[in-house]
């Protein structure tokens, strides 16, 4: 159902780290531009698919660190977790209802920020306007903050030409006998 053409957006808190380098068992929150509350998993498959560690700078420290989501949360002060995260309950996802503990058991699903903020609509409309002046499909690598007024500002920090595979089916000839000092493999 969803259209590859608008783009997807590969979504995680803390450094970009945890969507650019790819951990087993953590997870970033994939979304279809075209279909943004379109999920393949249901139930506590989003638990199990969603990330778990996040990736930060430690200013005390000034050290790079990973650090379970639970322990980031931990008397921190979060004023929009509501966007973020969501609470599991009896195998399905429930809006937050109180910042005044924080659950040990949220899941970091980004539901409310894709249904009650412009974020994926003002992504789109980057995207649109890059492939725009490109000419091309681009990969980009961005920030996003949230404001005192819940706007959402979406910080463009790299973009580059999205390299897709070539789909004209024409065969790549090897050539045979090839002389030992011009090969590399």
């Amino acid at each position: 159902r969803i259209d590859p053409q608008k783009g997807m957006i590969r979504l995680v808190f803390g450094l970009g780290t945890r969507a650019v380098n790819r951990v087993g068992g953590d997870y970033p929150r994939m979304i279809a531009v075209s279909h943004p509350e379109l999920r393949p998993e249901v139930g506590a498959q989003i638990v199990k698919y969603s990330q778990k560690n996040v990736d930060l700078i430690n200013l005390k420290s000034n050290q790079f660190l990973t650090e379970p989501l639970a322990v980031v949360l931990e008397g921190g002060d979060y004023p929009y977790l509501d966007l973020l995260a969501s609470s599991m309950t009896d195998g399905y996802l429930h809006d937050i209802q109180s910042f005044d503990k924080v659950d040990k058991d949220l899941v970091l699903a980004f539901d409310n920020l894709i249904k009650r903020t412009p974020f994926v609509k003002i992504f789109g409309e980057m995207l649109t306007k890059l492939e725009k002046a490109w000419e091309q499909p681009v990969d980009i690598e961005f920030t996003a903050h949230i404001d005192s007024q819940r706007n959402i500002k979406i910080n463009l920090l790299q973009c580059r030409s999205l390299q897709l595979p070539k789909t004209s089916g024409t065969a790549v000839n090897i050539p045979k006998n090839i002389p030992l000092e011009r090969t590399l493999f």
